[in-house]
């Protein structure tokens, strides 16, 4: 697999303050690679939800959210926020 991210991921992931909001973040990433790598299912708790075409969406909380792109071996992360943050970045 190959992973890459958006320049909006990283400028979402400076705007949140909250230094353990950004850690759960980290972790959840984290999880759903080692789950890439070792082609098994990623827990339940990530919440991981297809979209529509190749969005997808995982859940580091119960606020916060990160949307990715996920085509053959490529997986690109667009953008990290609360729920209503991933609802303006579909439009």
């Amino acid at each position: 697999m190959r992973y890459s991210e958006l320049p909006s991921y990283a400028r979402s992931l400076r705007s949140i303050r909250d230094l353990r909001r950004l850690e759960a973040i980290h972790q959840t990433v984290s999880h759903l690679i080692a789950c890439f790598e070792k082609r098994t299912p990623p827990s339940q708790g990530l919440g991981l939800k297809k979209l529509r075409g190749h969005i997808w969406e995982i859940r580091s909380s119960l606020q916060d959210r990160v949307l990715f792109s996920w085509k053959g071996d490529l997986v690109v992360f667009l953008v990290a926020g609360t729920h209503e943050d991933i609802k303006r970045s579909l439009k």
